[in-house]
């Protein structure tokens, strides 16, 4: 009898002559051995898993994993995002300080230059009314906030020759020479001291 091998397959029938070794004697015996024909002892058949079993798995496993992952970057990206927007509102606030600082220092800025220019213009007036404009030097030159008062204490020649001390106040822009006016108005006051800013100026503009 010939035996058609490719009709067998093509009716589902398959030969399976998988060995494997005697767990008493270790020669090799057929799977489908029930018992070793060496040393008699029952045939132990190695357990195989399942490929759906081993799939099953590492799907559990892929997607805790990837839950776990997800978890992690939804508390991260929390975190970032209140930090982000606390550190935003300090730069915010930081900033806005400066600019204040900046805007009041500016406007400290324009007013201590308003004092210098307008005791240097006085300055300039006073000594031209002098008998002797090159004889006058100053001693010391004061003003108030917005220079609406301007103390002056100056040496300048006087009619006999010699060098007088003077005092004069100079009132919203008029020329004060009496006692009276410079105690009124300069007199113990608290003022600003801009004498050597002055001299600056007036060396400046000689």
């Amino acid at each position: 009898m010939v035996i058609n091998l490719p009709l067998i397959l093509m009716l589902g029938l398959e030969f399976d002559m998988a060995l494997i070794k005697c767990h008493e004697c270790g020669k090799k015996v057929s799977t489908e051995s029930t018992a070793c024909p060496s040393c008699g002892a029952a045939i132990k058949l190695p357990t195989v898993k399942t490929q759906s079993s081993s799939m099953e798995t590492f799907a559990k496993v892929f997607f805790i994993g990837i839950f776990m992952y997800m978890c992690v970057l939804g508390i991260g990206f929390l975190l970032k995002k209140d930090k982000t927007s606390e550190e935003l509102k300090q730069e915010a606030n930081t900033q806005k300080i400066a600019q204040e600082n900046k805007a009041k220092a500016d406007k400290q800025a324009a007013i201590k230059f308003n004092r210098i220019k307008s005791a240097t213009i006085a300055a300039q007036n006073i000594q031209q009314s002098a008998r002797n404009p090159e004889s006058v030097s100053w001693s010391g030159v004061l003003s108030n906030d917005d220079a609406s008062v301007i103390c002056f204490e100056l040496r300048a020649q006087n009619g006999f020759g010699g060098m007088s001390l003077e005092q004069i106040a100079v009132i919203k822009g008029a020329i004060k020479t009496s006692d009276s006016a410079w105690n009124k108005n300069c007199a113990n006051k608290t003022m600003h001291d801009i004498t050597t800013d002055v001299i600056k100026l007036l060396k400046i503009y000689r």
